[in-house]
Parts: C-alpha cells; sequence; structure tokens
C-alpha cells in the first residue's frame, strides 16, 4: 500500500529541446505546475533556469523536465542524456565555500545549493543523469 503522502505527491513532466529559448519555456512550466497547484515557490523558478541552463549548454541533448509536488516538498528534476562525470559528481558532492570573481562561471551550483533546502544528482548510467532540487513549504 502507497504511503499517504506518495498518494498525494503530484507529478508533471515536459521535454524541451536543447537550446537556449527552453530555459524560458522549462521556467514558464514549472511556474505554471507550481500555480496550478496552489503554491508560490518563485526560488523554484530561479533554481530550474540554473539547472535547464547547464543542461542546454554542456548536454546538448533533450531535456525533461518534472516536477513532483506534495504538501510539504516541491521537487523538481532536470534530465539530460549526457553521462556523469567524475568531474561532476565532485562539484555537486563538493560543498564550495567561494567561487572566484574572476570566473566566468561556477557560481549556478553553488546558488542551487545555497536556496535549495536539498540538491543532488541521480546518475541513470552510461548515457543519463538527473539533477534535482528540494524545496519546503514555508
Amino acid at each position: 500500500m502507497a504511503d499517504v503522502g506518495e498518494a498525494q505527491m503530484k507529478r508533471r513532466s515536459k521535454t524541451f529541446p536543447a537550446e537556449p529559448s527552453s530555459v524560458r519555456g522549462a521556467r514558464d512550466f514549472v511556474s505554471e505546475v507550481i500555480s496550478d497547484l496552489g503554491r508560490d515557490v518563485p526560488d523554484a523558478i530561479l533554481l530550474t533556469s540554473e539547472l535547464v541552463s547547464n543542461a542546454v549548454e554542456h548536454a546538448s541533448t533533450e531535456i525533461e523536465v518534472v516536477v513532483f509536488v506534495d504538501d510539504e516538498t516541491l521537487r523538481v528534476e532536470v534530465h539530460d542524456g549526457f553521462t556523469m562525470t567524475e568531474a561532476f559528481r565532485v562539484l555537486t558532492e563538493t560543498e564550495v565555500q567561494t567561487v572566484d570573481n574572476r570566473a566566468r562561471q561556477g557560481r549556478g551550483l553553488v546558488m542551487v545549493r545555497g536556496i535549495a533546502a536539498r540538491f543532488g544528482v541521480l546518475d541513470k548510467g552510461e548515457d543519463a543523469k538527473a539533477v534535482w532540487f528540494e524545496m519546503l513549504r514555508e
């Protein structure tokens, strides 16, 4: 028998091409989902933008955005078809305290880690991964 929380969990997903306009499309999609479910989580829109931007830039594959919502938690997953590298694993598992101000990149996942209640990566095998974050209802 399913746990009550699982029974009440809402799931929606949408697939986007690996192009810059998908960042806006993903933001709009997540905004629509959380609005439809009576939630207001503006930081989720910002974090979605960051994860989809990363997928567009680095994975260059089709992207699936999956949103799970229940009474307590909002979870957004960004799935792509790019292999999980050891460098990316270390980046996501190591807490970075500062970013060099001269660096052109490297702030996004630090921001995600700082804003989200939880953050991580699902290694889906040779040709796929999902980067996710969770936010709690305040």
